[in-house]
């Protein structure tokens, strides 16, 4: 599941996204610079103790993979307690950032909402692979005014 919502005021011209066509590979590709008229966005991975490491990986690889330019990509850790290795730290070098439940893992969307600095939130689930065009086309039919009740 993947929802979209307002987090601080943007005020500005929405330019569309320059369409790039969709790679099969995870690889991150090198971005250009973001138009300034895009709001920040920050997605917010809620993975909790039931969830498992391979999909929480395999999800961050679709979110790295994204080509929308402005993201923030946060991620509750409870997991890293569970699981020291190297598989989700690799993720810390690649911008993701891990932070510590403040109270109860219910309460998981708060403290991520609590960290997040984008102009929207989007909350991606563990077990959601976006396509590298979600985001961006999240962002457009949010700001069109008409798309949004």
């Amino acid at each position: 599941m993947v929802e979209l919502m307002l987090n601080r005021p943007f005020l500005g011209p929405i330019s569309p996204p320059t369409s790039t066509p969709q790679s099969t590979s995870l690889e991150k590709t090198t971005k250009k610079s973001p138009p300034r008229s895009l709001p920040s966005v920050s997605v917010c991975v809620p993975a909790h103790e039931e969830s498992f490491i391979e999909r929480l990986a395999l999800c961050l690889e679709h979110i790295l993979a994204s080509d929308y330019p402005k993201l923030e990509i946060i991620v509750v850790n409870e997991l890293l307690m569970l699981d020291p290795s190297k598989e989700l730290k690799q993720f810390a070098g690649k911008g993701v950032r891990f932070v510590h439940p403040d109270v109860e893992p219910t309460d998981s969307h708060n403290d991520l909402l609590r960290e997040a600095s984008g102009h929207l939130v989007c909350f991606v689930d563990v077990d959601t692979h976006i396509e590298p065009t979600t985001i961006g086309q999240l962002v457009d039919r949010f700001m069109n005014e008409s798309a949004v009740a």
